[in-house]
Formats: structure tokens, sequence, C-alpha cells
């Protein structure tokens, strides 16, 4: 079967067609079939580039006003038939979407398949990451639209690995009122990753799952760290959204929270102005 694996950032979409099956899993023989982003969504000069495996593909620039615009560009550059993607001459060769989704705060421990209960829960969760969540919302909206709700999509969040952290571990010490009304705790990020690792580390190792007592890292322009105890989370370094932990490349990391009030007294800034710092 083809998967099409959809990732919708603030202002961008990738994407991946991948050929997989049961036995394909087992033995580690899926295979990527086709990959491409749109950048700049939003913009008159949004970038796109497009290609089938071991294929020269397509680039350029073209106004994307929206995330379901990127999409529809990538469905009819599928549809185009001048893909050379392998076994896959239009959408109807498509079988399953996955969506990666930033956030499943308490609501979701694991992937689930989307129905019209769980679009409506993603959709309730923006508030923890606005700027994806929304994104990713419109994501799956744009395929139900042009799929059809026939064609099964499923969400894979990236914090719903670290759900397994006790209150002792993800609560922060601040009054318990905040995070009975605000949800207010650590979450942990790069949870897809961190749980690859955990799996992977296990099939190398001949190692039962649950006997996987590991650090994994997730080392990058985003960075993290967590500690995985019988094959489950038991901390991480990243916290309420993904600014917590290590230092990185756009992110300031763990802060001594009185420097913010600091700054922003002594510069006179606003909290939207100190945002643009951390």
């Amino acid at each position: 079967m083809n998967i099409l694996v959809l990732n919708c950032g603030s202002s961008t979409v990738k994407f991946q067609i991948i050929q997989t099956d049961s036995e394909m899993m087992k033995n580690g023989t899926e295979r990527c079939l086709a990959s491409g982003n749109c950048e700049k969504i939003g913009s008159e000069e949004a970038l796109y580039s497009m290609k089938a495996t071991d294929t020269d593909g397509i680039k350029g620039v073209r106004s994307l006003k929206d995330h379901r615009e990127a999409i529809i560009a990538i469905f009819d550059w599928i549809n185009s038939g001048k893909t050379g993607i392998e076994g896959v001459n239009s959408l109807k060769d498509i079988d399953a979407v996955g969506h990666r989704i930033l956030h499943s705060g308490e609501r979701f421990n694991k992937s689930i398949l989307i129905d019209d209960e769980v679009l409506q829960g993603i959709l309730d969760l923006a508030c923890l990451g606005p700027l994806h969540q929304l994104a990713q919302h419109k994501g799956i909206l744009a395929c139900r639209e042009i799929l059809g709700k026939d064609i099964p999509q499923t969400a894979v969040f990236d914090t719903s690995f670290h759900s397994t952290m006790e209150p002792k571990v993800f609560l922060y010490g601040l009054p318990y009122e905040y995070y009975e009304r605000y949800k207010i705790r650590r979450y942990g990020f790069h949870g897809t990753s961190h749980r690859y690792i955990t799996n992977k580390y296990a099939e190398v190792t001949n190692t039962p799952l649950d006997k996987v007592n590991i650090i994994s890292l997730h080392l990058g322009n985003g960075s993290s760290v967590a500690a995985v105890k019988g094959g489950k989370c038991v901390d991480t370094s990243m916290g309420f959204t993904p600014l917590e932990g290590l230092l990185m490349g756009t992110r300031c990391g763990d802060l001594d929270a009185s420097i913010l009030p600091f700054i922003m007294e002594k510069e006179n800034l606003t909290p939207a102005q100190v945002d643009t710092l951390i």
C-alpha cells in the first residue's frame, strides 16, 4: 500500500509517499517513492520542490495563500501523470494519509485514526501550539475534502510518547490551579523521534521493548533528551513548549524565569516583544 505522509508546519508542508505493508514493516524494507515540500506558504513567492525517488523532479516559485493551496499543488503534481512515481499514477493509488500532529495534550496518548471527534480534539488543543496545530488541522480538512472520507487518515502526535511521565515529573512548581485550569505542565516534544530511537534500539540489540533503558538524544536545530525506562518515557528535557531544555538553533533553552521580567523592565518591552528573544 502507498501512504502519503504529511507534516504541516506554520508556513510549510513537507510530504513523502511511502510504500509499505505489514511484511515490509517487519523486514524493514519500506520504500520512499516520492518526497517534497512547500515553503513560505502565505506569500506570492512560495517555494515548492517535488520529486519521485531517483528523479530530478520539479521546483519553482508560485503563489500559495494557505496550506490548502499547498496540498492542492502537491495533489495536482501526483495527478499529473508526469511524476515518475513507481506504482502511483494518480491520487487513486494513495491508500491512506498519515499526519504528524504537534500536540496530543492529555487527550490522546497514541497514534489514532482520525474521525470527526479526533478532528475536533486536535482543534481544541490549538491553544497549546497554535501555529502548527491549526496548520495541521487545515491539512486534514484539505485531504478529506479532496480525497474523500473513505480514505483513512491517521494522526501521529509529537507529544504522546511522553504521556507516560508521572505527575512528579511533568508538574511545575506553580500553584496547582494553573494545571487544573490551563493544563500548564511539561508535555515534551520530538516524541516521534524518541519513540523511533527506542524501538530501533530494541530491534538492533534484540532487547525486549519492556527491557529497554536508554537516554535518547534528538539533536539538530531543535534538540531534546528523553529518559526511557522499560521502553517508556519517564522524563524529557522539553516542557510546556519546545522552548525548554537544551540550547538550540533558535530557542534559548532553560532560562531563569526572573530574567524575562528583568529585561522587560529594563528595556520597556511588552510580552510580545520579549517573546521574540527566546
